[in-house]
């Protein structure tokens, strides 16, 4: 009301008003107008987008149609009519798992999962780190973010240092190697027996993925240096193995580790004295009554591990691993399925110059073999196709590499050619049928 008095006594006063209200009405129009044009704009980006993500779409599912083995690489998809859905990513750890439990085995046959495991192992994120108790060794138990677990061993010793086996010296004086469970790993799955737990190596941040992940007391209070480098004395149960001229040291800020798949508690395990230990304590007589008792014992759920034992035997020469004091058998919780695990390796690849023919009398005494592993390892010896080279080849892929010195290849190839050589005196002796044998 008081605006309408104060236009009404003056004329140009009701000029400026109106001038300023037409100046009102366009700025309003213009803005209108300029908003209607970006949300045009904004929903033809918007539909090209949908677009582009539903061709986006439909490539993957063409690429996850025709993908035989999706599961193994972790995608899980389900079939409704034309519709095909994509789900989340599996963690490799948990294919493994899944095979674990229902196989009795550390992974599938096929293992197409296994490449993306040793990279989960290597890279993901540390969620905590301790010290294991148990054993006479040091060694970590890491839980990542993503759920998993494992166990890590540090590097103790140099690559290059080669110990020198002398029975004055009990092996049980020896420093675990960290490199021995990754090789282990690999020559494992080179020969198809899948009893070794997945394993790489890794090099982890001193400060940053060991003390700032970890509560435990025997890491943060016994913290020193070496060289100028980032050490700890740990815990070990043998105290000669942890003490202040045995440190666990970093090099440049990092520490070098093998990173093992933990076993989960999902499958029956039965543990069996290995009779071959002290094989350089017993006469002939001893090893030929060590034979029949192996065919008595061992059976477990029905299934006779007879053979699975000497393709043990032959794996601890292959590695000269004199710190076999266990196998356990694995039974699956879901089916009769079962298998035999080799685990603790690293006391093996000490030194590729010397060879332990102790390892060798099992197969001198009892002359007796599986027909498809002796065939496999003939294979092995071909030029093409020696072991030392797939091991070479097999190794190149690990983060550490090299992960073993140059000389371990030629003498795994030695190595086999001992066992091969032992088999072919029994076969020449007793007859092929006699020493190579079926399941």
């Amino acid at each position: 009301m008081k605006i309408y008095h104060w236009l009404e006594k003056d004329f140009k006063r009701r000029v400026f008003f109106a001038v300023l209200m037409t100046g009102f009405i366009s700025t309003a129009t213009v803005l209108l107008v300029f908003a209607a044009s970006e949300q045009n704009t904004l929903q033809e980006n918007i539909i090209k987008l949908l677009m582009r993500q539903d061709s986006l779409t439909s490539t993957a599912r063409v690429q996850q149609f025709t993908n035989e083995r999706e599961r193994n690489d972790g995608v899980v998809s389900s079939e409704k009519g034309k519709n095909l859905k994509i789900e989340k990513r599996i963690p490799a750890w948990k294919l493994l798992l899944e095979d674990f439990q229902t196989k009795a085995t550390f992974y599938d046959p096929e293992g197409h999962y296994i490449p993306r495991l040793l990279e989960e192992l290597a890279t993901t994120e540390i969620k905590n780190i301790s010290t294991m108790r148990r054993g006479t060794q040091l060694k970590f138990w890491i839980h990542f973010v993503d759920g998993n677990q494992a166990i890590a061993k540090p590097m103790r010793d140099p690559k290059d240092l080669y110990i020198t086996y002398d029975t004055s010296t009990s092996y049980l004086m020896e420093r675990e190697r960290h490199t021995a469970e990754i090789a282990a790993f690999h020559l494992d799955r080179i020969f198809d027996f899948r009893r070794v737990p997945p394993c790489t190596g890794r090099l982890l941040n001193f400060t940053s993925e060991i003390i700032m992940k970890t509560n435990d007391r025997s890491l943060l209070h016994t913290q020193t240096t070496k060289d100028g480098n980032q050490c700890f004395v740990g815990k070990c149960r043998w105290t000669f193995l942890c003490n202040e001229s045995a440190l666990t040291c970093a090099k440049g800020g990092l520490l070098e580790v093998s990173v093992c798949q933990a076993i989960p508690n999902l499958a029956e395990v039965k543990d069996y004295w290995y009779r071959w230990k002290t094989l350089f304590d017993r006469s002939e007589n001893q090893l030929r009554r060590d034979c029949e008792n192996v065919k008595k014992e061992a059976v477990f759920n029905g299934h006779n591990f007879d053979l699975d034992f000497f393709e043990a035997v032959a794996f601890d020469h292959l590695t000269v691993n004199q710190d076999r004091h266990h196998y356990k058998i694995l039974k699956s919780n879901t089916t009769d399925a079962v298998g035999l695990s080799l685990l603790d390796n690293g006391k093996g690849f000490g030194n590729p110059l010397v060879d332990d023919p102790t390892f060798l009398l099992p197969f001198k005494i009892c002359c007796r073999f599986r027909n498809s592993t002796y065939w496999k390892f003939k294979e092995f010896t071909k030029p093409d196709q020696m072991l030392g080279d797939q091991m070479r080849a097999s190794l190149a892929q690990d983060p550490i590499n090299p992960v073993l010195t140059n000389d371990f290849f030629p003498a795994l190839d030695r190595r086999l050619s001992q066992i091969l050589s032992e088999l072919d005196r029994c076969i020449k002796k007793f007859g092929r049928d006699v020493v190579l044998l079926e399941d």
